[in-house]
C-alpha cells in the first residue's frame, strides 16, 4: 500500500517538474519570438530568490 501511494506522489512530482519545464520554455521562446532580449543571469538569480520568497510568504525589506 505504502508502495503505490510512494509511486503515486512520485508520478505527480514528475509530473508537476515537467509542466513547470514547459511552462518556462513557453516564456522563454515567447521573448524570442517578440525579439526581447533575455535578462542576464544575476536578473534571474533576483527574481528567482523573489518569486520564491513571495511563494513562501516572506516579507521583502
Amino acid at each position: 500500500m505504502w508502495t503505490v501511494l510512494l509511486v503515486m506522489m512520485l508520478f505527480v512530482a514528475i509530473t508537476k517538474w515537467i509542466m513547470w519545464r514547459l511552462y518556462f520554455l513557453a516564456v522563454l521562446l515567447y521573448y524570442a519570438e517578440c525579439g526581447i532580449e533575455l535578462p542576464d543571469t544575476k536578473k534571474i538569480r533576483e527574481y528567482s530568490m523573489k518569486a520564491a520568497k513571495k511563494s513562501l510568504g516572506i516579507k521583502e525589506d
